[in-house]
Parts: C-alpha cells; sequence; structure tokens
C-alpha cells in the first residue's frame, strides 16, 4: 500500500501568489508526468467521481487561490474522465474524490559553455604539459510548475493514485490558449490512469 507520509512529502511548495501567475501556464510539450498507486485498489470498479469540497482559509493567497486556473483544471479533469467512461456523482455517492495542487518554484540553469581553441600554459603533476579550452558559465533563473492531481478513497481520504506534472511555467496571452494548454497537461497527466499494474 502506499503511504501516505511519502506521497505528502512529494506535494509542491506554492510559493508565488496567484495574482501573479495568473497569465503563466504549462508548456504541455515540456511536461514531465509521474504517477503512485496503491497497488491494492481496483481501478476498474471505479466509475463514479467528484471534487473534495474547498476548504476556506484565513491565510494570504496563493497561486491556489486562482480561481480561474483551478477551475480550467477542474472543467480539464472532469472532461478527460468522463472520456474514460467515468462520470460525476454527488460527494456523498462517489467511488473515488479528486483534488488538485498547484505550485510554482523557482529554479536555476547553469550552463558552461567551451569556445575557441587557445590552450592553457602549465604542466601537470608528472611534469607533463597541461592545456584547456576556455569556457564561460552562466546562471538563468526560471520557474518550474507543478500540477498534483489526488485520488482519495471517500470514506477516510486516504490516498489511492496521485498523478504528476511539472514543466516550465511560461506566459499566454489569452484565455482560450491558457485553457487549451492546461487541457494538454491535464490529458497528459491523466494518460496515466487507470495504471497499469506489473
Amino acid at each position: 500500500m502506499v503511504s501516505n507520509e511519502r506521497l505528502r512529502s512529494r506535494t509542491p511548495l506554492t510559493l508565488i501568489l496567484g495574482a501573479t501567475l495568473a497569465g503563466f501556464v504549462f508548456g504541455c510539450s515540456t511536461v514531465s508526468v509521474d504517477n503512485d498507486y496503491d497497488p491494492a485498489v481496483d481501478f476498474g470498479n471505479l466509475k463514479t467521481f467528484a471534487w473534495i469540497e474547498k476548504q476556506s482559509t484565513d491565510e494570504a493567497p496563493t497561486i491556489a487561490d486562482n480561481t480561474l486556473l483551478s477551475d480550467r483544471i477542474e472543467r480539464s479533469v472532469n472532461a478527460v474522465l468522463e472520456a474514460k467512461g467515468l462520470s460525476q456523482a454527488p460527494r456523498g455517492e462517489a467511488d473515488f474524490l479528486i483534488s488538485q495542487h498547484i505550485g510554482v518554484q523557482q529554479k536555476l540553469q547553469v550552463d558552461t559553455t567551451q569556445y575557441g581553441y587557445g590552450y592553457g600554459f602549465g604542466y601537470g603533476a608528472w611534469g607533463g604539459p597541461i592545456g584547456g579550452f576556455p569556457s564561460q558559465t552562466t546562471v538563468s533563473q526560471y520557474e518550474q510548475g507543478t500540477l498534483v492531481i489526488d485520488f482519495v478513497r471517500p470514506e477516510n481520504k486516504n490516498l489511492i493514485w496521485r498523478g504528476t506534472g511539472q514543466s516550465r511555467v511560461r506566459k499566454t496571452t489569452s484565455p482560450q490558449e491558457r485553457e487549451k494548454l492546461i487541457r494538454e497537461a491535464v490529458t497528459k497527466i491523466l494518460n496515466q490512469f487507470p495504471p497499469k499494474k506489473k
């Protein structure tokens, strides 16, 4: 059975306010996906789903509070699951419940480029000449977005499946483009469901 503690440790930290990320979404072609699940669950018996009730909080708003973004994710998840033959049901009657977690982290990329044909001068430990190409190292900063989709048991909220997608975030210019890219990213994550047991 999947360890809840191990799964929780992979939940992304939300670092940037939702208002700041209103125009950013995943770039689908670069989304890296992964999944984890409880092998004791018979996923073939899961036919209906509902969303976990959103909890109110007094904390400062985060990207997770961006309802435009979370609504796009929810619509996409619903559409993909319905295309797989599942259907929505009242929360008290669903076979499993769904929650989403979204976050953005600052990352650094370090690139070293060698150039030219000159050799440095000097002697190695054994007295022989040594040399090398001049090089230049650049450091750039980028933002990595993470989307986690959790399926849990209705009775105790224990995880039964988790799908994760990570990608650099990109600026978009229209709500239609954001909707399209979110749908593509969610589709790629949910292509892993139901899991293929080994």
